[in-house]
């Protein structure tokens, strides 16, 4: 019995061993997550060892706000009552309010987590561009002939970029062995998405999930022949005259993860907002595609509140799920978004870039996810404020 014991006991710790050899990022990630109590947002970049510089070119900051503006307290007093670690109002071409919480600066590079999708939608427009990409239309088996001839290869990029691929969420799980876990904090993240496999036809349901934006990254860096982070640089942050950010790789020298952890400054997101917000244009340079910014920000057949990597608001709605079917877990929605051509970014729990032309402002919101987050609570209330001073 106990050479039996001892036997079993022997061949776990070879198994162990020679996982820890094959995937040992994913130790240094996993206990470096679980040694903390609760996830530092503000503290990413020293969190993740394997990460690759994102260059910007910072040669001259947004203008300072000349004093907060005490009309917009209560999209302030909301933020607060959020323990959110930074928001900016930039409205009227002015950056009226900048906050962060005691102890935080403007150089603060928070964990923002499913912010980073609507760069990666950003990203598929210049690669279009640059003709990288004739379609969005496209097969996925012209980037990935490991699926040639099977039934996947016939799921279109439009289907990976509107969630509508048929992929679904790996089941949420601590087990460091499982599937979501690995997706977190692995480093064989393209070996990953070669396995998946779909539940229902593309095309037929919306279903938000990571996989479809990392496989995504896997597309991407195929077509373009160059990392991710390289290719962001040259085509996006570098024009922004954004400052260096920062994009979590599966291992050194691997694959960037495009469904999470870009690691920019408040100030850098605000920028993006403000490219989106003017049609691609920011500091009188077209940057993206006007035509591009209207097709990403198109609704989904699928979902009307959904476009490519990116939420919209055109179905009112009083709580938004993260799949059409409206069950797990949803957003409140308290009142009707008083922006009818409202469009945001959503990372986990509040983390957000709300956007609207018509209303002429962007908001950026940072800090610890919360359940109880009122989708509505902010524009509407930057909105109001908008039109007063319009009026005015």
């Amino acid at each position: 019995m106990l050479r039996k014991a001892l036997a079993v006991f022997g061949a776990l710790l070879v198994g162990l061993v020679a996982v820890g050899i094959y995937d040992w990022a994913f130790w240094v990630n996993y206990l470096g997550s679980r040694l903390q109590s609760q996830p530092d947002f503000v503290g990413a970049l020293e969190s993740y060892p394997t990460t690759q510089t994102v260059s910007g070119d910072f040669t001259q900051a947004l203008p300072d706000a000349t004093g907060e503006d005490e009309r917009f307290s209560a999209a302030v007093e909301y933020a607060e009552q959020m323990n959110s670690d930074s928001l900016l109002i930039w409205q009227g071409g002015v950056l009226r309010v900048e906050r962060y919480r005691e102890g935080l600066d403007r150089d603060i590079r928070p964990e923002t987590a499913s912010m980073h999708k609507s760069i990666l939608g950003l990203a598929y427009g210049l690669a279009i561009e640059e003709g990288h990409i004739s379609s969005v239309d496209n097969p996925v088996s012209l980037y990935l002939p490991e699926w040639g001839d099977d039934p996947r290869g016939s799921i279109s990029i439009k289907n990976l970029l509107n969630m509508a691929s048929g992929f679904v969420p790996y089941p949420f799980s601590q087990n460091p062995f499982s599937d979501s876990r690995r997706l977190l904090f692995g480093m064989h993240l393209e070996k990953m998405m070669l396995e998946l496999q779909p539940v229902r036809p593309s095309g037929s349901w919306f279903h938000y999930a990571n996989v479809n934006s990392q496989l995504l990254g896997v597309i991407f860096e195929r077509a373009t022949g160059e990392s991710y982070g390289d290719f962001i640089s040259r085509h996006l942050w570098q024009p922004l005259g954004a400052d260096d950010a920062h994009v979590w790789l599966d291992r050194p020298n691997g694959l960037a993860r495009t469904y999470a952890a870009f690691l920019a400054r408040p100030r850098d997101w605000l920028r993006v907002g403000m490219l989106i917000k003017d049609g691609g244009r920011f500091d009188g340079r077209q940057i993206v595609p006007e035509a591009w910014i209207a097709e990403m920000t198109t609704p989904s057949k699928r979902e009307a509140n959904y476009g490519y990597q990116i939420w919209l608001a055109n179905e009112d709605v009083r709580k938004r799920y993260y799949n059409e079917d409206r069950t797990g877990v949803g957003f409140a929605i308290s009142e009707p978004f008083l922006a009818a051509d409202l469009v945001y970014f959503d990372g986990i729990g509040g983390q957000r870039v709300f956007i609207s032309r018509a209303e002429d402002f962007v908001i950026v919101r940072t800090g610890p996810p919360r359940v109880d987050w009122d989708e509505a609570v902010l524009p509407n209330a930057v909105t109001q404020v908008a039109r007063q001073i319009d009026a005015q």
